[in-house]
């Protein structure tokens, strides 16, 4: 009798083990966008009790001063995708009521695409997303375009041309991306 109850204990642990083990997307360590390779830089987080934000940059760049970043945000609480970008859109419009902002949501609610524009000090952002669910919870993809220039400087100008021109075609893109199975 005890020896069946410790296997059958022995075997709920594994059982447990392997749930937790597989809750959590399997991120790669590099990816690509808009045919550039971004390989990975930074994680925090274990996506299976807490949040977890996976970070891949372009060779050369660095967290501080990078261009072009591509993430992985994986939110084990929360299984909404069309709950989730509105609260993004939300919170977007009370912090940046001025600056642009978008949302797509499929029909059945099991996909959405959100974009907008921030801004700090000299600092703009292009950020785009892709919300899916996988393995019961949000899984959101991230594409940012950061600026650096002061307003009113031919830098600046030009990644606003940029940004008119490509932003599209990120948003295109940015429907095909699947960077976890």
């Amino acid at each position: 009798m005890i020896k069946s109850v410790r296997n059958v204990f022995i075997l709920s642990c594994l059982l447990l083990i392997s749930m937790v083990t597989y809750s959590a997307v399997k991120t790669p360590s590099e990816v690509t966008f808009d045919g550039e390779v971004y390989k990975q830089a930074f994680q925090d987080g274990d996506g299976v009790k807490t949040n977890r934000v996976t970070e891949y940059l372009k060779k050369g760049e660095n967290l501080n001063t990078y261009v072009k970043i591509v993430a992985i945000w994986e939110y084990p609480g929360v299984t909404d995708v069309k709950a989730f970008a509105g609260d993004l859109i939300k919170t977007h419009k009370q912090n940046y009521p001025s600056l642009g902002r978008s949302i797509i949501v499929k029909d059945d609610g099991s996909e959405a695409q959100v974009d907008y524009i921030i801004a700090e000090g000299d600092i703009t952002e292009f950020n785009i997303f892709r919300l899916i669910k996988r393995d019961g919870h949000v899984v959101a993809y991230q594409y940012v375009y950061r600026n650096y220039s002061a307003l009113n400087t031919s830098d600046n100008t030009k990644w606003w041309n940029n940004l008119k021109q490509n932003k599209n075609k990120w948003a295109e893109l940015m429907t095909q991306v699947n960077y976890v199975k």
